[in-house]
């Protein structure tokens, strides 16, 4: 390998040189965090000296050069490990480590003492970094042990990071009342991992990775921020309300705490992105448990934050701060869940690519409070310009017709067609595996690029798994053709109808799921026989 140079990792250089660390605090204190054995097998595995030289505040040049100096002849040319950033085999860890793991679940239901708990994970976490966890958590799952209890297991990972308690509403000592505006997206302030952000900043936890704005891990950070601004400013309503609480009576608190209340369910959008664009990229890497845990706590969520827009509705304030109250601390927790343990376990899989297909395709689901998000290239594409936008343009393809036996069309026809359709379909094919969804206005749920190849169990709440793999079955065995629901959300009434696909000899090929929103034709009476455009309708 080539010597020390400002793109090694701080990981690779700590593997082949174990004594640089305590150089490298002793040539600038911020270096401190490096003795958390997490942090060197999450960010220390994909930070180079370039960016710890920025987060530390000084000159890569000078950084590097220090370090070829206390190297000797050579600066390292001999001997330094390439750590890498795809993170460890479970099969280092071993059955050993996976029994381990099952013993601490096995003693959180007898209870045990929540201190003996953590010293047994935190000697297990020290020699096992964030993907080699996830794997042998993965590997319970597959084993039969609920997502419920996976769970359980990371709120004992995040509390080794150091990750919120409870706290009241008001403030936590995570995130204290009050304090500076968070930077915006585009121009957050690099922080060194373990070091806090500017006096009061709020959402600043401890090991945040830094990313260059625009990449999809700043963003989801971003978000964090503007989404903490939000929970604030409820709290601070919340506090307003007076001990004991009055009454949400006012017209003007109303206003201000459902204004409040609008932003804050924004988040859904922020995890909608996550379900839908990173999931599916650490499901390529086979890792599967994690994102069914964290959806699940995304649901949690969801019906927290439900509970407290129903409780503010009937005016009952005390109800209210209560439910607000168990929302924010579950959303807090989530943040440092993200940043400490999520965004790093994706770092350590996603290649370059990767990273330039969800940023590609994060515009399909939107984004969180943070406006327009600036354009980032990965280094990889970098080097071919002119090639990004390319995929997928249909007017790429030659216009030669489709036959489609009833009539022949060529494919941007076929493609025009699909998009313009008053539906929203998916189509899973004979594996399970989602292989197109309509591009339409008429769109319900968010997708993205992502979801395609995904096994469609994976594209459902753990929740709601056992409904999906009954239809399935039932289409596979040739026992039903059709599935039909209807649901009301957002003031919509929705019709979802999946349907058996069958080739000409009766094999099953798939399913296609169609979805409508049938408010309005469910109000319509008598007949409507001559051309007649109402204000309004017939507008494209």
């Amino acid at each position: 390998m080539e010597k020390v140079s400002a793109e090694t990792t701080v990981a690779a250089l700590l593997k082949a040189h174990p004594g640089m660390m305590d150089w490298l605090i002793a040539y600038n204190p911020r270096f401190e965090a490096l003795r958390n054995p997490l942090l060197r097998n999450t960010i220390g595995r994909v930070a180079t000296l370039r960016q710890a030289a920025a987060v530390a505040g000084v000159e890569v040049a000078d950084l590097v050069e220090a370090v070829r100096h206390k190297l000797g002849p050579g600066g390292g040319q001999d001997g330094l490990v390439d750590a890498g950033v795809a993170g460890g085999d479970a099969s280092d860890g071993g059955a050993h480590d996976r029994e381990a793991l099952k013993g601490i679940l096995k003693d959180l239901h007898a209870g045990i003492p929540m201190e003996e708990i953590q010293v047994r994970f935190n000697k297990l976490a020290m020699r096992l970094d964030g993907a080699q966890i996830a794997r042998l958590e993965q590997e319970l799952v597959q084993e039969g042990m609920p997502i419920q209890e996976i769970q359980r297991l990371c709120d004992v990972h995040a509390r080794l990071l150091g990750g919120a308690t409870p706290h009241p509403v008001g403030g936590t000592a995570l995130h204290p009342v009050g304090g500076a505006t968070p930077h915006p997206v585009g121009g957050a302030t690099p922080h060194l991992p373990g070091e806090h952000g500017p006096a009061g900043s709020p959402h600043r936890v401890q090991g945040r990775p830094v990313l260059p704005p625009g990449h999809p891990g700043h963003t989801l950070m971003a978000e964090n921020e503007a989404l903490e601004l939000a929970a604030r400013q409820l709290e601070e309503l919340a506090a307003g309300l007076g001990a004991p609480v009055s009454a949400v009576g006012q017209e003007s608190v109303r206003k201000d705490i459902s204004q409040a209340l609008e932003r804050l369910a924004t988040i859904e959008i922020h995890y909608a992105r996550k379900e839908n664009q990173f999931f599916p990229y650490l499901e390529r890497h086979g890792i599967t448990a994690p994102p069914q845990v964290m959806w699940a706590v995304h649901d949690e969520i969801r019906g927290k934050l439900k509970g407290t827009r129903q409780a503010f509705s009937t005016g009952d304030a005390g109800k209210f701060v209560a439910e607000l109250a168990a929302c924010i601390h579950a959303i807090r927790e989530m943040f440092f869940k993200e940043e400490r343990i999520f965004i790093p376990l994706c770092l350590g899989q996603f290649t370059e690519e990767e990273w330039g297909e969800i940023r590609r395709g994060e515009g399909e689901i939107g984004y969180a409070l943070v406006g327009e998000v600036p354009e980032w290239v990965p280094g990889v594409e970098k080097t071919r310009a002119g090639q990004v936008g390319q995929v997928g343009q249909v007017g790429q393809v030659g216009l030669d017709a489709l036959d489609l036996r009833t009539g022949a069309l060529t494919l941007p026809q076929v493609t025009m067609m699909l998009t313009h359709l008053p539906v929203d379909i998916t189509f899973v094919d004979e594996n399970d595996e989602v292989r197109f969804y309509s591009d339409t206005r008429e769109r319900v749920f968010p997708r993205s690029p992502g979801v395609i190849g995904r096994k469609v169990q994976n594209c459902h709440p753990p929740k709601s798994l056992h409904v999906v793999n009954e239809i399935l079955g039932a289409f596979r065995r040739g026992e039903k053709d059709v599935a039909e629901f209807w649901i009301q959300m957002q003031g919509k009434f929705l019709y979802i109808r999946y349907l058996a696909v069958r080739d000409p000899l009766g094999k099953y090929r798939g399913c296609l799921e169609v979805m409508q929103d049938v408010t309005r034709i469910r109000g319509l009476e008598g007949q409507r026989r001559l051309l007649q455009w109402e204000e309004g309708e017939g507008n494209g």
